[in-house]
């Protein structure tokens, strides 16, 4: 993205709509890029995020959190 010259930024597009979400990265170091950007995939297209996060289903006694 040409418009950020001071890191590394995400855009998440809907699928639904033109609507895009910009989401600029402030961990300094990019040796997880990768990984990280697999996992928010994983998570945004599952079903059940919060179930992704914990290993339990959604409404169980710990809650889901990233």
């Amino acid at each position: 993205m040409p418009q950020c010259t001071t890191g590394r930024v995400y855009v998440l597009k809907f699928t639904s709509s033109d609507r895009r979400l910009f989401f600029w990265l402030q961990e300094p170091k990019t040796d997880k890029d990768d990984e990280l950007a697999a996992r928010v995939n994983q998570i945004l297209s599952s079903p059940n995020p919060a179930a992704l996060a914990t290993g339990r289903r959604a409404g169980g006694p710990r809650g889901g959190r990233l």
